[in-house]
């Protein structure tokens, strides 16, 4: 055979070799692309799992702890979240564990006997959940990765309320309300502001609004429990006399929370106050916590509410203190 000839059929195998080896390449390349994109989406998706089970936990977690629910709707609550986001049941993908506020573990979620036992339900405030699943690459032939498993965590917890909004504020402090009532706040030197909300409050009613609430011993007469938010509490608060203008904005994470001018008959967030000062016409009262009550319109000027305690809020600054059944609190992501 001619040199040339056999010159040429050696290149075209030659060529035959390489164009297979790119394609090779080429498939490999887009196997990575193609899997580096799908593990970026399900990762996200894990994310949102994990993210929604921890807060659908650490909720169930706060009713367990405050309104008696039971313990095993903390892991039924989380794993359902998980669950309906696309996350896998199984032991290798799914966990839940409660945390103290240092976020250290108590127990899995599932161990109810450890987490609410008397020592340890009083430091139970937040709940961490992994949620994953595998999925098969989409080259796998290729790769050689039959499957790869994706896995998230978060976690959350239940803190205390600092900030809202509320056309009204009450006195809490004994020494200037009603004495036929529990009152509202009891001393605790242990706490910052030297006050704790009374959980024996809860259930009774309350002057919100009108010619005769208390003003708290800031020495006015005038003085009708109106304010004006938002607030972060600590803090000293004046009164607002007259109608504010706008609707108000509960922050009550209830259907039931009041959303307009026509505060009747709904859940609002009220700032509960230890004192007050004044010079007979400009008053201040100084408000140490958030309360919870069922606001109902008596007249066009005045309101009562029923101390109702620690309902959740959507959302809020909230503090470094304990969540008690007293204050109002908010279920936040922490990681």
């Amino acid at each position: 055979m001619p040199l040339a000839r056999r010159a040429r059929r050696d290149e075209q195998g030659m060529s035959i070799v390489m164009v297979s080896l790119l394609m090779v390449a080429m498939l490999i390349i887009a196997a990575i692309a193609l899997d580096g994109g799908q593990a970026y989406a399900d990762h996200r998706q894990m994310q949102n799992a994990a993210d929604a089970a921890a807060l659908a936990g650490a909720r169930a977690l706060e009713r367990v702890r405050f309104r008696g629910a039971p313990g095993t709707d903390v892991d039924a609550q989380a794993r359902g979240q998980a669950t309906d986001n696309g996350a896998s049941s199984s032991p290798g993908h799914y966990s839940c564990m409660v945390m103290d506020k240092y976020q250290q573990t108590i127990a899995a979620c599932t161990d109810t006997l450890t987490w609410t036992a008397l020592t340890n339900l009083g430091r139970a405030v937040g709940v961490s959940v992994q949620a994953g699943k595998d999925r098969t690459s989409a080259f796998g032939g290729v790769t050689g990765v039959g499957s790869v498993s994706v896995n998230s965590t978060a976690a959350a917890s239940i803190q205390p309320l600092t900030g809202g909004d509320s056309p009204f504020m009450v006195c809490g402090n004994a020494a200037f309300s009603d004495t036929e009532r529990p009152p509202l706040l009891v001393s605790d030197f242990t706490q910052p502001t030297g006050w704790q909300v009374n959980p024996n409050a809860i259930g009774d009613i309350y002057d919100l609004h009108g010619p005769q609430v208390a003003g708290c011993g800031s020495g006015s007469d005038s003085f009708k429990g109106l304010a004006d938010g938002p607030f972060t509490l600590p803090a000293w608060i004046s009164d607002a006399p007259g109608v504010r203008a706008g609707p108000t904005r509960s922050l009550v994470a209830d259907e039931n929370g009041c959303a307009d001018t026509n505060l009747d008959n709904c859940l609002l967030l009220v700032p509960i106050c230890s004192n007050g000062r004044g010079d007979g016409r400009s008053v201040q009262l100084y408000c140490v916590a958030w309360g919870t009550f069922l606001v109902h319109q008596i007249t066009a000027n005045k309101h009562t509410g029923q101390f109702l305690g620690g309902y959740d809020a959507t959302g809020g600054p909230t503090g470094t203190g304990d969540p008690t059944a007293a204050t109002a609190n908010v279920v936040k992501l922490i990681r």
